[in-house]
């Protein structure tokens, strides 16, 4: 009895979801204040530091921790017993928050790809646009390009090959028509 008041008051300005269980090591009971029978869950070596489990019952999950003591050469067996099934709710709602959170940055991260590209890109389809147009003939046009890049060094270079081209033409077609007035 005095052994169980001890535990008692030694328990009671613990934590209020925290349960107890003292017992010998046949197991009879002396105070247990969980309901659950730890023995059966959490099968401790007496020689062994201190011992834990996790375990489901009914729907919610429990951590069993005990320890086998020696008190008078006597040996008792006192565990710990808590329920931890609002940890494993919490790590759930954590883990789909980082879910979230997780797509949301992959998201805006392939809208900036995708903007970064097409910043990138439509200076080169306009470009591949002007080439195609000097190609089919039209020596007139040129590719309006700003920056100081790479990009727009070859709009600057292709713009001088299509005033050079344009150029030969005109002097191709002045020599043609000189010749024609001279025949």
């Amino acid at each position: 009895a005095m052994l169980k008041y001890c535990f008692f008051e030694q328990t009671r300005y613990s934590d209020i979801d925290t349960e107890y269980v003292l017992q010998t090591a046949d197991c009879r009971v002396i105070y247990n204040n969980s309901g659950i029978n730890p023995a059966a869950i959490l099968e401790l070596d007496a020689n062994a530091d201190l011992q834990a489990d996790i375990c489901r019952i009914a729907e919610a999950s429990y951590i069993v921790c005990g320890k086998s003591l020696y008190i008078k050469n006597r040996e008792y067996q006192m565990y710990l017993v808590r329920d931890i099934t609002s940890v494993y709710g919490q790590l759930r709602r954590l883990a789909l928050m980082f879910l979230v959170i997780a797509c949301m940055i992959s998201a805006m991260a392939g809208i900036f790809v995708f903007f970064f590209l097409r910043k990138t890109l439509n200076p080169l389809e306009q470009m591949k646009r002007e080439a195609e147009s000097i190609a089919e003939g039209k020596y007139d046009v040129r590719i309006e390009m700003e920056g100081k890049d790479e990009l727009a060094d070859l709009a600057h270079s292709i713009n001088r090959m299509a005033e050079a081209v344009e150029q030969h033409i005109h002097e191709v077609e002045e020599t043609s028509e000189a010749r024609n007035r001279l025949i």
